[in-house]
């Protein structure tokens, strides 16, 4: 039963890592990569993720492969680090093996962080990292001072440091559960409370110097960044964030969870019981098992897909974890108080993670269900027979077959584009002429046909260029330009126009007047040229079409193909324009 553990371990990672290969969006991810390829181009943000990613971008050459399993295997290893350091607190006299199977089986729901096929990393894979850390810190941590507890301390502070590069609002959250936390479980100490918080104002201070060089310039960047961020009305407002969310699962889906978590739970009781018993909790594991090896060794298989909450079939283990301890037998124990503080900790946290997201919570949480699986382990744990650790291993083996489930549809239909992974036949040059991804026909006959148009009008690449259209940060990207004003200049706010005006004033009047235009013509997204007004430019008088192409089938997340046009600058004096319109007032700009 161990051995499957591992092999189905190893089987999910190698699948995840191959496919990493597969795949790519023009929007979101997109964005992701231009922030983290150069992110000391643009002088204001609310995230931070690009520089912290950044240098390991540059250690890989930037291969957008290489980069996507490098995220993975970091959301995978400090999922183990957790679940590794709650089993050997949690479960003594457990053996090392099982220990270590149980930390990379539960382990691979750390995956669930590309749960829609996004393996980039981004401000979400930096949250959930942070918060990893900041949870395992939590579990060490003590009121009598130790070398264990000080560790702790100390990850809490990294963690919470960490989370606030990803997304402030989360590492926000992270301050107020984590000290009512360590109050709840008896383990307050003022001195190391204020310890943890000076290093993570330490490491913060650091951030700022090695970002922007003084503690101004970037508490500048961030409130620029947090009022930019209104100007989108995109759903970020304080109003907005402080809701409770509900959800609603499909039918089948219902089904499997309950299934799920009675068969795990059963499981989990029958390798506690005698021989008979445990040969059903074999059979029980051995079903388990086969079902994560049929995805994740990519075996063709036809199902209806999962709905946009899949991601919470992960609560049928700590649903099991329940059913398990009120099954146990009455003379083993239960959760007592300091297990019980924090399976309820590790409860919340996915939600400290969704915290923020101008999207449904409990679909965002589901990302980091790890910690989910982590809470159902607690509160089993204290009803183990001795030595029982391996009756984890239903609830284990349960964690991966929900987490192969979920990668499998996300690689069925993957985020924005047209159709299921492995039909991706195309290798195409993605970014560095070291980084190659296999694309759809469309997609790679559209970039195909951008690198032609571009080259035939002469754009070279480190070109400056503003994206009108909205919503095409790939292509910049792939292009090797450089996407002034915003890593994404995001249409299809409310507010779009004025912060696309607002991004703009911010780049030196130098690379405005050197600047070609992506436009796309009637799109759904597209900015309007009014955003140029700012900097005395106008999209009809000073920039002449030097290219075009159509989109592909799916590209941005819709169907039908539209026209996209390149232009190049015409105006001699363009610069000069642009400084004598920001010597007036700023306009408020266009839509």
């Amino acid at each position: 039963m161990l051995a499957a553990g591992v092999l189905c371990t190893l089987s999910i990672c190698a699948w995840l890592l191959r496919y990493s290969r597969y795949g790519v969006d023009f929007t979101d991810e997109s964005f992701y990569l231009v922030w983290i390829a150069n992110p000391f181009l643009y002088e204001w943000s609310v995230y931070l993720f690009g520089f912290f990613y950044h240098p390991l971008f540059s250690l890989l050459g930037g291969d957008v492969a290489a980069l996507r399993q490098a995220n993975l295997l970091v959301s995978f290893g400090l999922s183990s680090m957790l679940v590794w350091v709650l089993l050997r607190k949690h479960g003594p006299g457990m053996p090392a093996s099982v220990r270590a199977v149980l930390a990379g089986s539960v382990a691979c729901a750390g995956f669930l962080i590309a749960d829609t096929w996004l393996p980039t990393p981004s401000y979400n894979s930096l949250a959930q990292q942070g918060l990893l850390v900041a949870a395992a810190g939590l579990v060490l941590t003590e009121r009598e001072p130790s070398r264990q507890s000080l560790l702790g301390w100390l990850l809490v502070a990294a963690g919470g440091w960490l989370a606030f590069s990803g997304k402030p609002s989360s590492a926000a959250a992270l301050a107020v559960v984590a000290p009512l936390y360590v109050a709840a479980a008896g383990k307050m100490n003022l001195r190391l409370l204020a310890l943890a918080g000076a290093v993570a104002a330490g490491l913060l201070l650091a951030t700022a110097f090695a970002i922007d060089g003084s503690v101004q310039r970037f508490a500048a960047r961030l409130s620029t960044g947090v009022e930019y961020l209104g100007y989108m009305q995109g759903g970020y407002s304080a109003g907005d964030v402080l809701r409770w969310d509900g959800f609603s699962l499909p039918a089948a889906e219902r089904v499997a969870l309950v299934v799920l978590a009675l068969g795990a739970s059963f499981g989990a009781l029958c390798l506690q019981g005698g021989a008979r018993a445990w040969a059903v909790g074999a059979v029980v594991c051995g079903l388990l098992a086969g079902g994560t090896l049929v995805l994740s060794l990519d075996v063709p298989v036809r199902g209806a897909a999962l709905g946009p909450y899949k991601d919470l079939l992960l609560l049928a283990v700590p649903l099991a974890a329940v059913v398990a301890v009120v099954l146990a037998p009455a003379h083993l124990a239960r959760p007592r108080r300091a297990e019980l503080a924090l399976a309820l900790l590790l409860a919340i946290l996915p939600h400290v993670y969704a915290f923020g997201t101008n999207g449904n919570y409990w679909q965002a949480a589901g990302a980091a269900g790890v910690f989910w699986v982590a809470a159902g382990l607690v509160l089993l744990l204290p009803a183990l027979a001795p030595g029982g650790g391996l009756a984890l291993l239903p609830l284990a083996l349960a964690t991966q077959l929900v987490t192969a489930a979920v990668m499998f549809d996300a690689m069925q239909d993957p985020y924005r584009q047209p159709e299921p992974l492995r039909h991706n036949r195309m290798a195409v040059q993605f970014g560095s002429p070291s980084s190659n991804l296999l694309l759809s026909d469309d997609y790679a006959a559209y970039l195909e046909s951008v690198r032609k148009a571009a080259g035939l009008a002469g754009f070279q690449p480190g070109t400056p260029v503003i994206d009108l259209s909205g919503q095409s940060p790939g292509i910049l990207y792939a292009l090797g330009a450089r996407n002034i004003g915003q890593a994404w200049m995001i249409g299809g706010y409310p507010g779009s126009g004025p912060l696309a005006a607002a991004s703009l004033r911010h780049v030196p009047c130098e690379e405005i007047g050197r600047a070609w235009l992506l436009a796309e013509p009637g799109g759904p997204r597209r900015l309007s040229g009014a955003v140029l007004q700012a900097s005395g430019l106008s999209v009809e008088r000073d920039y002449s079409p030097a290219g075009s192409w159509h989109t592909a089938r799916g590209a941005g997340g819709y169907a039908d193909p539209r026209l996209q046009v390149l232009m190049k600058p015409l105006r001699a004096d363009a610069e000069a324009a642009c400084r004598q319109a920001r010597q007036a007032p700023a306009p408020a700009g266009g839509r």
